[in-house]
């Protein structure tokens, strides 16, 4: 079995004992959900009594070793995680945001009517603006905690951290579901749901130091319930705009803490 080496990342088991996790060090959370799924199929025929062990010798020769949940650790704000404990992030004097990466994101089909599902999506256009807003959401946040890089070339001769970032899903607000809670029940709807993950690495080595996964869904939390009446266009994305905002600035604030430093929210109310 692979050894585990430094940072891996938690990915919720299916199929196997409730209190294990499979990590692979090399692997982003994509890549991980789709080897599980690959292997959910693979043993969906085997019998019920023997299938949490297929499953197990599946994923294991894939690489992955499993590990307790309270082995892969948990952060503050993010749904899974995993942080190397041996890491020490005050020797980090860069961090590099690159672009986000939306390619997993289900896009608005125009050929389909606008109702349901297809309406709250993004266009293409909408999703490679949120991509690039989350982006510059986190190069604000980082900001106040450790000098930022958006150029890898600004980063020869430094002990650097790469920050590589992909929004999963997003799925933006209903106007008309959301005035008509406010005209019959005098309250608004949640306005958005998405999900992300983020990797933080070593950037001359590339070895992994932390991974991070969240997503969050209709009425999973209060504060981003906002009044969309009168929304056009790209103001429909409102409450997603405020969910990365909440992303950028719990990463902000994982990272002083990790660096022994004092981080002090942005935000006046609490976000999510």
């Amino acid at each position: 079995m692979r050894r585990l080496g430094i940072g891996i990342l938690a990915a919720a088991l299916s199929g196997c004992a409730a209190n294990r996790v499979y990590v692979d060090p090399a692997k982003t959370a994509g890549q991980t959900h789709a080897d599980e799924d690959a292997c959910r199929a693979k043993t969906a025929s085997v019998a019920e009594d023997q299938r949490q062990k297929a499953f197990h010798e599946c994923m294991s020769g894939m690489g992955y070793a499993a590990v307790s949940k309270a082995a892969a650790g948990k952060v503050k704000g993010f749904s899974k995680a995993w942080v190397n404990r041996d890491v020490d992030f005050k020797v980090y004097e860069a961090v590099f945001v690159g672009p986000v990466d939306f390619s997993k994101v289900s896009l608005k089909d125009p050929g389909l009517p606008d109702i349901l599902d297809n309406l709250l999506k993004p266009t293409r256009e909408e999703a490679a603006e949120l991509a690039g807003r989350l982006r510059d959401d986190f190069v604000k946040f980082l900001s106040g905690v450790v000098q930022v890089e958006t150029k890898r070339e600004a980063l020869a001769g430094r002990k650097a951290i790469a920050l590589e970032i992909a929004l999963e899903d997003i799925h933006g607000a209903d106007p008309g579901a959301n005035i008509a809670a406010q005209f019959f029940l005098h309250t608004s709807i949640s306005s958005a749901q998405a999900a992300m993950s983020c990797t933080l690495s070593d950037a001359a080595s590339g070895a992994s130091l932390a991974k991070l996964e969240d997503k969050h869904s209709p009425n999973s939390f209060t504060d981003d319930n906002v009044t969309m009446l009168g929304t056009e266009g790209f103001e429909r994305w409102t409450g997603a705009h405020r969910i990365l905002e909440a992303w950028a600035n719990r990463l902000a604030a994982f990272l002083a803490a990790k660096r022994g430093q004092p981080y002090k929210s942005p935000f006046i109310k609490k976000v999510l």
